[in-house]
């Protein structure tokens, strides 16, 4: 039959016929979408759930088939012909420069308050190829600092990735005493190996600031404690009173006690309060 006889069958016929060779995936994909608005005309579909769902099955199976085509595709850029232990100690200088949390106090407040979004910092290099990924992944240093802003499904990634190294902890207490809260057991579980650790609190979650940790934290060199309203006493007892290589202190509407301080050997105190 002639080509100019053939009967119409649809703008994406048209375009899949004349689509190069080097794109028959997406030929396939627009047959497989004229197959489904064709059930639907035809009033073969078992109901828009049904069809959702089936569509929802192959959309993921075509999401699954187009990442590990990317990554065929990004093995063969550049980039991904770095050694992973040169892409390792480019990244960690690049963690230096850029972390993956606020650090400075003067920010805590607006952390708190205004809620900015989560800092990626280094972290951003997992998302350029496969192979940044795995390596960044492989390396345990990378992953010493864990933040509750990204959510704790991170969080807890975060952690496992550090292996066995010193971890700093970034938390954010926004919730009322109740139930046990999730990140307040990281700093238990990981007490031993704790270097840093940062805690904000909106006013609610300072009530929060009396089940610290009361473990042993023999590395813990820094201890940052936020609170945005009212003053709230810590533990007599926080980290079982052994902190030996606890060198700063930052607590504002936090209290400590007195007791405490002098077996400390502090090379920077700060103490404010709204008060103040």
């Amino acid at each position: 039959m002639n080509a100019s006889l053939q009967p119409t069958q649809g703008r994406e016929h048209q375009e899949s016929v004349n689509t190069p060779d080097g794109s028959l995936c997406v030929t396939a994909i627009r047959e497989r979408a004229a197959v489904h608005r064709a059930a639907s005309y035809n009033g073969r579909d078992l109901g828009a759930h049904s069809r959702v769902a089936a569509m929802d099955s192959e959309l993921a199976a075509i999401d699954s088939a187009l990442a590990d085509f990317r990554r065929d595709r990004n093995s063969l850029i550049l980039a991904a012909a770095c050694p992973p232990e040169i892409l390792s100690s480019i990244f960690l200088f690049l963690a230096d420069l850029e972390p993956n949390y606020y650090s400075d106090p003067d920010e805590y407040l607006e952390l708190v308050t205004r809620k900015p979004r989560p800092r990626q910092g280094w972290m951003k290099v997992i998302k350029v190829c496969h192979s940044w990924r795995a390596a960044a992944f492989a390396d345990g240093r990378l992953w010493t600092t864990a933040t509750t802003t990204m959510g704790l499904w991170w969080t807890r990634e975060m952690v496992r990735l550090s292996k066995n190294f010193s971890l700093s902890l970034d938390l954010r207490c926004t919730a009322s005493p109740g139930k046990e809260y999730y990140p307040f057991t990281l700093i238990t579980k990981n007490a031993h190996r704790l270097s840093r650790l940062q805690v904000l609190c909106s006013a609610r979650g300072g009530e929060r600031l009396g089940s610290l940790c009361k473990e042993p934290a023999p590395m813990l060199e820094a201890l940052y404690i936020f609170v945005r309203e009212r003053k709230h006493q810590l533990p007599d007892d926080v980290f079982a009173k052994h902190m030996p290589r606890l060198r700063e202190l930052y607590l504002h509407n936090a209290v400590l006690s007195w007791d405490l301080l002098p077996g400390l050997r502090l090379t920077h105190l700060t103490l404010t309060s709204n008060d103040c």
